[in-house]
Protein backbone atom coordinates (compact mmCIF):
# COMPACT_ATOMS: atom_id res chain seq x y z
CA UNK A 1 0.00 0.00 0.00
CA UNK A 2 1.49 3.36 -1.24
CA UNK A 3 2.07 5.62 2.04
CA UNK A 4 3.97 8.39 0.20
CA UNK A 5 2.60 10.79 -2.76
CA UNK A 6 4.60 13.73 -3.99
CA UNK A 7 3.11 15.44 -7.24
CA UNK A 8 3.41 19.05 -6.19
CA UNK A 9 3.36 21.66 -8.89
CA UNK A 10 1.83 18.76 -10.94
CA UNK A 11 -1.48 21.18 -12.37
CA UNK A 12 -2.44 17.95 -14.91
CA UNK A 13 -3.94 16.56 -12.49
CA UNK A 14 -7.99 17.71 -11.06
CA UNK A 15 -9.02 17.83 -7.76
CA UNK A 16 -11.17 14.55 -8.42
CA UNK A 17 -7.80 13.09 -9.85
CA UNK A 18 -6.61 13.99 -6.51
CA UNK A 19 -9.17 12.18 -4.36
CA UNK A 20 -9.14 9.12 -6.49
CA UNK A 21 -5.92 8.62 -5.49
CA UNK A 22 -6.68 9.36 -1.72
CA UNK A 23 -9.82 6.74 -2.01
CA UNK A 24 -6.78 3.94 -2.94
CA UNK A 25 -4.12 5.40 -0.63
CA UNK A 26 -5.72 4.49 2.64
CA UNK A 27 -1.85 4.05 4.37
CA UNK A 28 -0.76 7.45 3.42
CA UNK A 29 1.54 9.40 6.05
CA UNK A 30 3.05 12.27 3.64
CA UNK A 31 1.06 14.23 1.02
CA UNK A 32 2.47 16.79 -1.04
CA UNK A 33 0.05 18.65 -3.33
CA UNK A 34 1.67 21.93 -3.57
CA UNK A 35 0.93 24.06 -6.10
CA UNK A 36 -2.09 21.64 -7.75
CA UNK A 37 -5.63 21.69 -7.84
CA UNK A 38 -6.43 20.43 -4.65
CA UNK A 39 -10.25 22.14 -2.79
CA UNK A 40 -11.84 21.64 0.23
CA UNK A 41 -13.14 18.16 -1.18
CA UNK A 42 -10.12 16.55 -1.14
CA UNK A 43 -8.78 17.97 2.32
CA UNK A 44 -12.25 16.47 3.88
CA UNK A 45 -11.32 12.72 1.80
CA UNK A 46 -7.95 12.91 3.64
CA UNK A 47 -9.12 13.56 6.87
CA UNK A 48 -11.74 11.10 6.32
CA UNK A 49 -9.51 7.96 4.77
CA UNK A 50 -6.45 8.66 6.12
CA UNK A 51 -5.64 8.44 9.66
CA UNK A 52 -2.04 7.54 9.46
CA UNK A 53 -1.16 10.73 7.67
CA UNK A 54 2.00 12.72 9.48
CA UNK A 55 2.58 15.26 6.39
CA UNK A 56 0.48 17.23 4.31
CA UNK A 57 1.97 20.00 2.04
CA UNK A 58 -0.46 22.04 0.06
CA UNK A 59 1.05 25.09 0.13
CA UNK A 60 0.37 27.79 -3.06
CA UNK A 61 -3.11 25.82 -3.63
CA UNK A 62 -5.58 28.18 -4.85
CA UNK A 63 -8.91 26.52 -4.60
CA UNK A 64 -8.00 25.77 -0.86
CA UNK A 65 -10.34 28.01 1.24
CA UNK A 66 -9.87 28.67 5.53
CA UNK A 67 -13.04 26.78 6.45
CA UNK A 68 -11.56 23.80 4.92
CA UNK A 69 -8.34 24.25 6.65
CA UNK A 70 -10.08 24.55 9.81
CA UNK A 71 -12.67 21.31 9.20
CA UNK A 72 -9.63 19.36 8.31
CA UNK A 73 -7.70 20.29 11.33
CA UNK A 74 -10.78 19.89 13.33
CA UNK A 75 -10.66 16.41 12.30
CA UNK A 76 -7.55 14.82 12.25
CA UNK A 77 -6.82 16.37 15.97
CA UNK A 78 -6.63 13.54 17.71
CA UNK A 79 -4.86 11.39 14.55
CA UNK A 80 -1.24 11.19 13.34
CA UNK A 81 -0.55 14.60 11.64
CA UNK A 82 2.60 16.57 12.70
CA UNK A 83 3.35 18.77 10.32
CA UNK A 84 1.17 21.01 7.81
CA UNK A 85 2.41 23.28 5.19
CA UNK A 86 0.11 25.74 3.65
CA UNK A 87 2.23 28.93 2.84
CA UNK A 88 0.63 31.17 -0.24
CA UNK A 89 -2.71 30.07 -0.11
CA UNK A 90 -5.33 32.44 -1.82
CA UNK A 91 -7.11 32.63 1.31
CA UNK A 92 -4.26 33.90 3.12
CA UNK A 93 -4.39 37.13 0.94
CA UNK A 94 -7.94 38.34 2.73
CA UNK A 95 -6.15 37.74 6.42
CA UNK A 96 -4.45 40.84 7.06
CA UNK A 97 -3.75 40.91 10.25
CA UNK A 98 -2.00 37.58 11.06
CA UNK A 99 -4.83 35.76 13.51
CA UNK A 100 -5.41 32.91 11.43
CA UNK A 101 -2.09 31.78 12.09
CA UNK A 102 -1.99 32.26 15.64
CA UNK A 103 -5.95 30.85 16.01
CA UNK A 104 -4.80 28.16 14.61
CA UNK A 105 -1.68 27.23 16.20
CA UNK A 106 -3.16 27.92 19.32
CA UNK A 107 -5.84 25.09 18.95
CA UNK A 108 -3.91 22.94 17.31
CA UNK A 109 -0.75 23.19 19.43
CA UNK A 110 0.82 19.22 18.60
CA UNK A 111 0.79 19.95 14.95
CA UNK A 112 3.60 22.15 13.19
CA UNK A 113 1.52 24.26 11.05
CA UNK A 114 3.87 26.40 8.29
CA UNK A 115 1.25 29.14 7.40
CA UNK A 116 2.73 32.72 5.43
CA UNK A 117 2.60 34.57 2.79
CA UNK A 118 5.84 35.68 0.02
CA UNK A 119 6.45 38.71 -1.43
CA UNK A 120 6.46 37.05 -4.65
CA UNK A 121 2.99 35.08 -4.18
CA UNK A 122 1.86 39.11 -5.23
CA UNK A 123 1.04 40.12 -8.81
CA UNK A 124 1.36 43.74 -9.14
CA UNK A 125 -0.73 45.64 -11.66
CA UNK A 126 0.33 48.40 -13.70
Amino acid sequence: QLTHIDIGRLTVFTNEDIMHFISRCSKLNYANFEHTRIEDSALARLARDCPDLETLKISGCAEITEQGIEAFLDKVAEGKLKRLDIEDCVFLFNVNDGKISERLKEEHPNIEITLSLSISSFVFAE
